[in-house]
């Protein structure tokens, strides 16, 4: 199972085998299966209680890549992306409401865009230390980590007041997904071997509040095909409710195929300035 995400109102969302389902608290399935458009996508949100998604695929001749929209009755295209080769993730800001897409790869195509009423702008873009996957969200800024393998990746951060960007961090690798719990923040890199990204490690950084990151972890490749297994990466599950566990699962590296939980109070210390 890709995804599996709750909504407000009781119902769950789940994208399995490019498919999409929705269930209720009972486990049933009460809509679909019904086919994902545009290829798997790598993250996805929540609003209104309708999952929301962008189109990810390698699009090689640069077809127009939609982001879409399914509440289990209807699904439909919300609005159409030209000059991009795919999204990689789609986010709910908690603050405004408003839509976060992040997309890539090369030149303009990589960029991170805000949507709403139905408007589309772009907040940066057109390098790539604007490419990136994940986006977290504070009251004052936008956090994300670059996703690129042509040049060293960072982990920054844009105020919502002027859109500047700071750089918060070097990291080893590109960044697919990270998560925020409280007042913690968490990017892991992934084993994506370039010229420049040769780590063969997936490093998890953490921040508490407006301390500094911090490296909190590494983990080895494990021997398997990237092609066929995946890269080396940690994956963190959609969490609704806020509580006091960090949780992953580990992909692709020595010991994958399980899943962790460590305490947030454990972590406080390693993170505290």
């Amino acid at each position: 199972m890709q995804h599996f995400v709750a909504t407000d109102d009781g119902y769950f969302y789940a994208i399995f085998n490019r498919q999409l389902y929705k269930f209720n608290q009972d486990g049933i399935v009460i809509s679909g299966p019904e086919d994902i458009q545009g290829g798997r996508p790598l993250c996805v949100a929540v609003q209104d209680n309708k999952l929301i998604y962008g189109a990810y695929s390698s699009n090689g001749d640069r077809q127009p890549m939609d982001l879409f929209c399914y509440d289990g009755n209807e699904h439909y295209s919300l609005y159409k992306f030209q000059g991009v080769r795919h999204i990689h993730g789609v986010f709910n800001d908690p603050y405004t409401g408003a839509l976060f897409i992040t997309t890539g790869d090369y030149g303009d195509e990589a960029g991170i865009w805000k949507y709403t009423n139905r408007e589309l702008s772009k907040v940066i873009g057109g390098n790539q230390q604007a490419r990136a996957v994940q986006l977290l969200f504070d009251e004052q800024y936008i956090y994300y980590s670059t996703d690129t393998p042509l040049e060293s990746n960072h982990i920054y951060r844009i105020s919502r007041n002027d859109s500047s960007v700071s750089l918060l961090a070097d990291v080893d690798s590109s960044v697919f997904y990270g998560c925020k719990l409280g007042s913690y923040k968490f990017f892991s890199t992934v084993a994506e071997p370039s010229e420049v990204n040769t780590s063969s490690y997936i490093q998890l950084w953490g921040c508490l509040n407006d301390a500094p990151w911090g490296l909190l972890t590494h983990y080895k490749k494990d021997i398997l095909s990237m092609k066929y297994f995946q890269y080396g990466q940690l994956m963190f599950p959609h969490v609704k409710k806020e509580g006091q566990f960090l949780v992953f699962y580990k992909l692709g590296v020595v010991g994958s195929g399980r899943s962790y939980i460590i305490a947030l109070d454990a972590l406080k210390e390693h993170l505290e300035p």
